[in-house]
């Protein structure tokens, strides 16, 4: 299936891709459509018209509207042999698992799930618990720790050393104290998980727990400063 809507998209130009020219001509015409207020010259209009032919052409002869009824997306129907869009992007929690084998977004999709969900916690808690090696914390990190309510602190490793042993030692050093509410939060390159909306959103949902509240404001800004 991405290999056929690929060329659609995209076109292969001096071993770079750029938008497919036809398609993004469309993005101009509904631009020029808008500010013309739904008017455009009947000239124009023929134009358009056969350009938006062309279009279909390539669509159907791709047959991008035949997909397999296998394809059993939240975004999609499927009706006497025809699949088309229902118009809806927005997809509920149960909905992700339909994604989970379709390629890079799949695990993509699968791994984010995974971090927003009470099983994450629990496997962190389960790798600090089950690291036999404790090193002795910095009195220099959990002074920083103690006495600043904002800032970061971050530890530069060699391949060569296990990063478990001193992320284990930290998370025991202040797992008890009751100051602290144990948020864990892992960045990657790909995905949502490195914005403040994601991690505000962890920390709204720990909060919450901590203080036993189910209802609280939509807004994560608002319920923290709150």
């Amino acid at each position: 299936m991405s290999k056929k809507i690929k060329p659609i998209f995209w076109n292969e130009s001096a071993g770079e891709y750029v938008l497919n020219n036809d398609f993004e001509r469309l993005s101009d015409l509904r631009n020029a459509v808008m500010h013309g207020f739904f008017i455009l010259p009947a000239e124009r209009n023929r134009e358009e018209a056969n350009h938006i032919a062309k279009v279909l052409e390539i669509i159907i002869e791709k047959n991008i509207f035949q997909l397999s009824s296998d394809m059993n997306y939240h975004f999609l129907n499927h009706n006497q042999d025809l699949t088309s869009f229902n118009g809806d992007w927005s997809i509920s929690v149960d909905k992700w698992s339909l994604y989970k084998d379709c390629y890079d977004f799949g695990k993509l999709s699968s791994r984010i799930q995974y971090e927003i969900s009470p099983e994450y916690d629990l496997d962190q808690n389960t790798l600090v618990e089950k690291s036999k090696l404790i090193d002795k914390v910095g009195s220099e990190l959990l002074e920083f720790l103690n006495n600043n309510e904002k800032g970061a602190v971050s530890y530069w490793l060699n391949p060569q050393e296990d990063s478990t042993v001193l992320y284990s030692s930290l998370i025991n050093s202040i797992k008890s104290n009751e100051d602290f509410i144990l948020v864990f939060q892992q960045l990657n390159t790909e995905g949502i998980n490195f914005t403040s909306e994601f991690l505000l959103d962890r920390v709204v949902n720990k909060l919450a727990t901590h203080v036993e509240e189910n209802n609280y404001s939509k807004s994560n800004r608002k319920h923290c400063l709150n």
